[in-house]
C-alpha cells in the first residue's frame, strides 16, 4: 500500500470553562464536529481520548425507546489552579458516566457569592453553565444567574437565563437561581431534559416532543415511557469492591437479569512530572475492574502502573499503585485492546491530553501521535497497522484548528 499522507483541516470548537467537574481538560464523549476513529472503542483524534460503551438495557418504548449504556472516557486528568502553580485533578468517577448521567446527562456550573446590603444579605452568582450529555460531551453556555438572600431589609430574588449552546449543538438552557438551582435543557428536536445539577446521580427526566417521559428517581429506579410506576431498571450498590453496582431488569422471556459492575481498590498516584503541575499523591480509589453481563461474559479492565520513579508504596487495603489511566480492556468475545502512553511527559501534555497513544488490537498496532502547533492548533499523525503486503507505512496526518461558533 502506498504511503498515505492526508492533511485534513478540521474546524472544531474546543470550548474550555472552569466547571464543577472538569476544567480546561480534553473534551470527552463524542463532541460535535469531531474527528474519530477506532472500534469498538472510539478514539478522538484531536486529543486521543478513548470512549468505550458497555450496553446494559435496550427496550422498545412508546415514542422513545429506553436505552441504558455504561460509558467511559480515558482522559481522566486535567490541571487546576493558576498557571505555573497547578495540580492534577481527576474527573468525576474516574471517567465513568454517573448512574443518572447515563439517562439524562447533567448540568454543572461555578457559583460565587459576596456580602451585600451592608452585611445583611448574600448575593450568589452562577456562571460557566455546561450541559454534559449522556455520552460525556460538554456543551457550554454563556451568561449568569443570580440569587440574593437576606433579611427583611435586603430583598430576596432569583434571576433566570435562557441561552443557546456555544458549540452549535442546538441545545438551549433555561436556568434559574444561584442558591437553589433549576435547569432545563431543550434540544433542536424539541426534547426536554431536566438533569441533576452539579451531580451525576439523583433524580432526572427526559421528555420527547410527543410528551413521552423517561425518568429516574433518587432511589436508583428508572422508568420508561410505558410505565411511571413500575421500574424498567433498578440499580443497587455503592460502587465499592464490597458493594458493586448491580443493574437489574426483566428480560423479554421473563425472570430477572443482572449486570454487575465490579470494583478493585487501587492506590492512585500520578508521576507525569510536568513543570508547574504538581502530581496527584497517593489516594485510595475504587476503580472499575469488570462489567459482568447476564450470560456471565464480561468486559475486564486494567490500569497503567505508576512509573517506578514515583517510589509509590500501595496504601493499606489496595492492590497496587496506578496512574488511573486505562491500560487494557478485554471484551466479552475475548478480544483485547491494550493502551500505552508515551511522548510529552510520561505520555501526557500540559492540558491533560495524551501525547502519543499506542493501541494494540487483534488487527495490529495503531499509533496516534499528537503535537501542539503555534496558536490553538494541533496535529495528530495516525499510523495504521502495516500489513505484510504493504510497501510503506499507512499514515494519516490531521491538523486541527479551533474556531469560534457564534450562536444567535
Amino acid at each position: 500500500m502506498r504511503r498515505l499522507s492526508l492533511v485534513l483541516f478540521v474546524l472544531a470548537l474546543i470550548s474550555v470553562a472552569a466547571v464543577h467537574s472538569r476544567a480546561q481538560g480534553p473534551a470527552t464523549g463524542t463532541p460535535p464536529f469531531g474527528s474519530f476513529g477506532g472500534g469498538p472503542d472510539v478514539i478522538n483524534r484531536a486529543n486521543l481520548n478513548s470512549h468505550l460503551t458497555v450496553p446494559v438495557l435496550h427496550k422498545p418504548g412508546r415514542g422513545t425507546n429506553f436505552t441504558y449504556d455504561l460509558s467511559y472516557d480515558s482522559s481522566i486528568w486535567y490541571p487546576v489552579g493558576v498557571s505555573g502553580s497547578q495540580t492534577w485533578q481527576p474527573v468525576t468517577n474516574f471517567g465513568w458516566r454517573g448512574l443518572t448521567e447515563v439517562l439524562t446527562g447533567y448540568v454543572s456550573n461555578t457559583t460565587t457569592h459576596v456580602t451585600v446590603c451592608n452585611g445583611q444579605g448574600v448575593l450568589y452568582t452562577a456562571s460557566n453553565w455546561v450541559y454534559h450529555d449522556t455520552f460525556g460531551a460538554p456543551h457550554p453556555f454563556s451568561g449568569t444567574t443570580q440569587s440574593q438572600r437576606g433579611n427583611t431589609t435586603c430583598n430576596s430574588f432569583d434571576t433566570s437565563l435562557t441561552v443557546g449552546a456555544q458549540d452549535g449543538s442546538g441545545y438551549s438552557l433555561y436556568a434559574s437561581g444561584a442558591f437553589s438551582y433549576t435547569a432545563t435543557i431543550t434540544s433542536s428536536l424539541g426534547t426536554i431534559t431536566n438533569p441533576p445539577i452539579n451531580s451525576t446521580g439523583g433524580a432526572g427526566s427526559f421528555t420527547d416532543r410527543n410528551g413521552n417521559v423517561l425518568s429516574v428517581n433518587s432511589s436508583g429506579q428508572f422508568f420508561d415511557t410505558l410505565s411511571s410506576t413500575t421500574p424498567v431498571l433498578s440499580v443497587t450498590g455503592t460502587g465499592t469492591p464490597a458493594s458493586p453496582y448491580v443493574f437489574t431488569y426483566t428480560p423479554p422471556g421473563g425472570g430477572t437479569a443482572t449486570v454487575k459492575m465490579n470494583f478493585t481498590q487501587y492506590t492512585v498516584n500520578t508521576y507525569f512530572h510536568i513543570s508547574g503541575i504538581t502530581d496527584h499523591g497517593r489516594t485510595s480509589v475504587a476503580l472499575v475492574s469488570s462489567v459482568v453481563l447476564p450470560d456471565n461474559t464480561q468486559y475486564a479492565f486494567t490500569y497503567e502502573a505508576t512509573p517506578a520513579g514515583a517510589s509509590c508504596t500501595p496504601l493499606s487495603g489496595t492492590t497496587s499503585c496506578v496512574t488511573g489511566r486505562i491500560a487494557s480492556v478485554t471484551v466479552p468475545t475475548g478480544g483485547k485492546i491494550t493502551y500505552s502512553y508515551s511522548g510529552g511527559s510520561n505520555g501526557i501534555l500540559s492540558d491533560g491530553s495524551t501525547a502519543t497513544l499506542q493501541r494494540q488490537t487483534p488487527d495490529g498496532t495503531w499509533t496516534y501521535a499528537q503535537v501542539k502547533l503555534t496558536g490553538a492548533a494541533s496535529q495528530t499523525t495516525v499510523a495504521a497497522p502495516q500489513l505484510p503486503y504493504d510497501s510503506a507505512a499507512n499514515q494519516t496526518v490531521i491538523q486541527f484548528q479551533t474556531a469560534e461558533i457564534v450562536v444567535g
